[in-house]
């Protein structure tokens, strides 16, 4: 994977690269189970299957989400502390979100998946919420056209405090690595195996992802449908 083999200094002695490798790995590890908990104690419904989590939250008639990659730290306190705020720390406005309507599939949800930035030790985290009326939300124009071949008519810049109970789902990218091989479905674990079988033939595969959704019924979904 790139993220083992860049992240190093080319100078140092192997086994100190094999050590800060596997101080990683274990960060990493940590992050991603102490981020999949406290979405299962947030009282989130989990899903492994990504596409129904999407099909149930259009089911739900739910029309009106931002999405946007976050830093799990935040998302999580806002189920600690009751919201999550969302700025511009060096007061530069920017593009910073999009708009999702459940039912029209991937154009919204793709841009914060493709353009966003924030994680935590290499897990990444996506968050659906409503908007409220607090929230500033504009259209910059760098979001009026396509950029390098993606869609960016539904690119927004958000800034406002995003309440527990405007968060409508969340969903968790963990590197396959991290992920508890006996907690993967049946179809993950073949997956996994080819993955580290090619790794073994000397081949750099394409890095392998463990997806995972939560869904958070909230009283103002109710309030959102139209």
């Amino acid at each position: 994977m790139r993220l083992e083999s860049n992240m190093f200094d080319s100078q140092k002695g192997v086994e100190g690269v094999d050590s800060e490798r596997a101080q990683l790995r274990e960060l990493i590890r940590n992050s991603a189970q102490s981020t999949l908990d406290a979405l299962r104690q947030a009282g989130g419904i989990e899903y492994v299957d990504m596409s129904r989590l999407y099909n149930d939250i259009a089911g739900s008639g739910v029309t009106n989400l931002i999405v946007r990659r976050e830093d799990p730290t935040k998302v999580l306190g806002a189920f600690a502390e009751g919201s999550f705020t969302i700025t511009f720390p060096d007061g530069e406005r920017y593009s910073n979100a999009a708009l999702w309507d459940p039912r029209a599939g991937a154009p919204g949800l793709d841009n914060a998946y493709l353009e966003g930035y924030g994680h935590l030790n290499h897990v990444v985290v996506v968050v659906g919420f409503l908007p409220n009326d607090d929230m500033d939300i504009v259209q910059l124009p760098d979001a009026q056209r396509q950029f390098a071949g993606i869609d960016r008519t539904r690119v927004r810049s958000v800034c406002g405090v995003v309440s527990d109970r405007d968060i409508v789902f969340v969903s968790v990218r963990i590197p396959a690595f991290a992920y508890p091989y006996d907690q993967m479905t049946q179809s993950e674990r073949e997956r996994y195996d080819d993955f580290l079988d090619t790794r073994t033939d000397g081949v750099q595969p394409t890095p392998m992802f463990i997806h995972r959704g939560f869904r958070f019924v909230r009283s103002r979904d109710t309030d959102a449908k139209q």
